[in-house]
């Protein structure tokens, strides 16, 4: 039970991950573009 709670925190983690990069990408891009204006 231990092993499966473990690959279903590395899975969250790895899902979790890219969604995070997005979102720090799209805050910088919003930034920038206020920024520009």
């Amino acid at each position: 039970q231990a092993d499966e709670l473990e690959a279903v925190m590395q899975g969250k983690g790895s899902e979790l991950k890219p969604a995070v990069c997005l979102a720090i990408r799209v805050n910088t891009f919003l930034s920038c573009s206020q920024y520009h204006k």
